[in-house]
């Protein structure tokens, strides 16, 4: 177990995706690890939850039996006696719940035998923006000042989300119930539709979109106009939510792109941002 002195910091991200966890100290990271939002090789008795999910914007989220293990999992894993905790809370949830996790995380703590010396709840987002700030190499001040947006292109949700003067603007919050997530169950759908029955899973879709190919009894077959099909309307959708919430990007001082779905999406999202739609 790690006993070190220094104050530990654990950082939990519980997505519906994917959940993440780093803990660090004054020496640097001790930790760090991602796994599915599934629960599959944690140890539970809970056996029905085993291809539980969920998607779009659950207000019943942190309530569930799903989130719960999984954020005791991701703090067991970390193997430390005493921690001060932050994680982040939807932006459509963040101001009914941030009360409400805060407590859960206090008691969950308890019951891994984890001494917490505080909570951090924030809203989903601003773990992206005070990442880019600390490594931000231009004039701070000028930053911290400026009007910033920012997509979180997950894989339940597309939220944009607005800063200025480094204060979350609540109110110019908006998300879709559309994450990556859709895309993959699309490919999937028309895959099969296509081709039969190939006993394709979710954990495979990422070696379909960039492979363009699945196997079936030892024989490649091509998929890539699927693929890049599906990906297209997919990311017509996703520009047209964007443009709904700034229609002219130029409002914008800063625009910051996050979330899984940026590398699946990263030609498009540079194309948007060197002509601002």
């Amino acid at each position: 177990m790690n006993t070190n002195t220094n104050t530990n910091v654990i950082l939990i991200d519980v997505g519906y995706g994917f959940t993440k966890t780093v803990a660090a100290n004054s020496n640097g990271i001790f930790f760090q690890k991602t796994f599915p939002s599934i629960v599959r090789e944690i140890t539970t008795p809970i056996s029905e939850l085993q291809s539980f999910r969920v998607t779009g914007i659950s207000e019943g989220f942190i309530r569930s039996t799903l989130y719960r293990i999984l954020f005791k999992y991701a703090l067991s894993q970390c193997d430390v006696e005493c921690a001060s905790i932050s994680t982040c809370l939807s932006v459509h949830n963040y101001t009914s719940q941030c009360n409400e996790l805060t407590s859960y995380i206090k008691t969950w703590c308890e019951e891994v035998g984890l001494h917490v010396e505080q909570v951090n709840v924030i809203p989903q987002f601003m773990d992206t923006y005070l990442n880019t700030l600390n490594g931000y190499e231009g004039d701070l001040a000028e930053f911290l000042d400026a009007h910033v947006g920012v997509v979180d292109i997950g894989d339940g949700t597309i939220d944009c989300s607005e800063i200025v003067h480094g204060e979350f603007v609540e109110g110019k919050t908006k998300s879709m119930e559309e994450g990556v997530h859709c895309l993959y169950d699309e490919i999937l759908t028309d895959i099969e539709s296509a081709h039969g029955e190939l006993g394709l899973r979710i954990i495979d879709i990422a070696d379909i979109i960039k492979s363009g190919a699945v196997s079936n009894n030892k024989k490649d077959i091509d998929v890539m106009s699927i693929v890049q099909s599906n990906k297209a309307q997919s990311w017509k959708k996703i520009e047209a939510f964007i443009h709904s919430v700034w229609p002219d990007l130029n409002v914008l001082k800063k625009l910051i792109i996050t979330g899984g779905g940026f590398k699946l999406y990263e030609g498009e999202i540079r194309s948007i941002l060197k002509t601002g739609m």
